[in-house]
């Protein structure tokens, strides 16, 4: 009986640390304040807007026609989010999911490193806080947006980098090469891309990207090693957006069930004793 109770109450205390650090997740942002300021060699480029302007001129965007809806959206997440050196991600801007936030993907970065280590929220809403992500991140950012305003899109597995495929228009058909790691737009189709991968080469020069940049993008964009994805069908996003929200649930019911026990026990007490 005695080990039941130990048992319980060591249960109870590990569920009331786990809610404290649950806790702490709505006080430590996800966004490092630094961000705004590292630059050089730790950071590829730097950082123009907070969480919350980037929320106003997402919702400032005005537009005639879905090209300058989908370019204005492009911009907001150019500018409202970086990319940082992926050793400096993990260890200062929260590459890994840091244990106040969710300790169960903490976790899953040690178990499983390839997934959860360099970890793409499926949620935009906290890659936005978050600020930093790779380029596959900011892709993921761009297209949920696009999503909620009926933009079809789809992503670009590059070998060496993301990219969205985003459709201008649906009359047409037509479909636009998008780019917000770099703040590049092509107007052009992927197969036009791979059949001559030169075609980019004036979109990169035209944001001041030097030569040596513009070529490795040239040789990243052949087509050896693309794959085009819906990215909210996929099986891999399917599956990492059904853990995601999982795990955003389990953080809080797994200190409540620890801790039931020993509450249920200190009622039923409170019960005989009245």
């Amino acid at each position: 009986m005695n080990i039941a109770k130990n048992t319980a109450r060591i249960l109870y205390w590990i569920g009331v640390c786990l809610l404290v650090l649950n806790m702490l997740g709505f006080v430590i942002p996800l966004r490092n304040p630094n961000i705004y300021t590292e630059h050089g060699t730790d950071k590829l480029r730097p950082m123009s807007l907070t969480e919350k302007q980037f929320y106003e001129t997402l919702n400032s965007l005005e537009f005639s026609s879905t090209e300058q809806h989908v370019r204005g959206i492009a911009d907001t997440v150019h500018i409202g989010m970086t990319n940082v050196l992926l050793s400096k991600g993990i260890s200062d801007y929260n590459f890994r999911v840091p244990l106040h936030e969710n300790y169960l993907l903490y976790i899953a970065s040690y178990l499983n490193p390839n997934a959860y280590l360099v970890y793409n929220f499926c949620s935009a809403k906290r890659a936005i806080e978050r600020g930093a992500g790779l380029c596959s991140q900011q892709v993921g950012v761009l297209s949920a947006i696009l999503q909620e305003h009926s933009i079809p899109s789809k992503t670009v597995g590059l070998d060496g980098h993301t990219v969205a495929l985003v459709e201008v228009n649906s009359a047409e058909d037509h479909w636009w090469i998008v780019d917000p790691d770099y703040g590049v737009i092509i107007p052009h189709t992927v197969e036009q891309i791979e059949h001559n991968p030169a075609l980019i080469a004036p979109f990169y020069e035209e944001k001041g990207y030097p030569p040596d940049t513009v070529q490795k993008l040239i040789t990243i964009f052949e087509a050896e090693g693309n794959v085009v994805v819906d990215r909210y069908q996929s099986a891999y996003f399917t599956n990492i957006c059904i853990t995601e929200k999982f795990a955003y649930i389990a953080k809080w019911a797994i200190p409540i069930l620890l801790m039931l026990p020993t509450l249920l026990f200190w009622r039923k007490k409170h019960r005989k004793k009245t």
